[in-house]
């Protein structure tokens, strides 16, 4: 992705990094040899708005490290990113549990005995 010189702290913006397509992508450079691939083209109907679009997209992406944090941790431990709703519906849907849990056994809980 056109942010992976930025971080790996390479350059401080996708603009910088002279062998990203991202200037390309953004009308600030040529680059005849480019294919555009159809996730780019259906970011717009006209040059102006994929361009528009991909830099919004970049620039949302740039305070994502939380985010990116909890998707990497997730896919380690093959489990869902979600609310709760969503990972009660694909646990129903699919008979295991997916939920994200820590370490170790739970706690116990002390009953109440009547006496």
């Amino acid at each position: 992705m056109d942010l992976n010189p930025v971080k790996a702290r390479v350059c401080q913006s996708a603009e910088m990094y002279t062998w990203s397509s991202y200037r390309a992508k953004i009308g600030q450079a040529k680059q005849y040899w480019l294919d555009e691939d159809p996730i780019y083209l259906a970011l717009g109907a006209s040059p102006d708005e994929r361009r528009a679009a991909y830099k919004t997209f970049v620039a949302d992406r740039l305070g994502t490290k939380d985010a990116n944090q909890l998707i990497k941790t997730a896919v380690g431990r093959n489990q869902l990113t979600g609310n709760r709703k969503f990972t009660d519906d694909i646990e129903t849907l699919t008979g295991i549990r997916v939920e994200f849990r820590g370490r170790g056994k739970p706690r116990k809980v002390k009953k109440k005995h009547d006496c």
